[in-house]
């Protein structure tokens, strides 16, 4: 009886959280340099996100395993957005000196560049796939 009960409420919890989907199918974040990036941004005249995170911050892998995997999200960042994702405490790719230059004191913290490569938008803190969707289209819009 206790197994049917545990059986039924797993069940019940895997229904309620979104299906996750492979990272590919979200926001995906290049791996080249800070200024190549935000060069192809815009060329290509898309926006260039950057998330600022750490090993230690638990809403960036929140983020990570929950809205960068949401596939609306995904759709828009592939025709829209060019994504890079530093960690403050790397010394690789030049991470934090762009921490420190952008005074980035918490993590997560997002910039957005418009497609002219001016900062328009900083945020910090845990952001739905929704929240991050809006915020996007906003910035895009012309």
């Amino acid at each position: 009886m206790i197994v049917h009960l545990l059986s039924a409420l797993l069940m019940m919890t895997a229904l309620e959280r979104p299906t996750e989907l492979p990272l590919e199918s979200g926001l995906v974040f290049q791996n080249k340099p800070w200024e190549e990036l935000k060069a192809q941004a815009k060329q290509e005249k898309k926006l260039f996100f950057v998330m600022f995170s750490a090993g230690y911050c638990a809403p960036c892998h929140q983020m990570e395993q929950t809205t960068f995997r949401q596939e609306k999200l995904g759709g828009f960042a592939q025709q829209h957005v060019v994504a890079l994702k530093l960690d403050i405490q790397s010394f690789m790719n030049d991470d934090i000196m762009w921490a420190q230059q952008y005074e980035v004191n918490e993590v997560p913290t997002m910039l957005i560049f418009n497609t002219k490569g001016k900062l328009c938008n900083r945020f910090t803190g845990y952001k739905s796939a929704k929240e991050l969707l809006a915020i996007f289209e906003k910035a895009y819009a012309p």
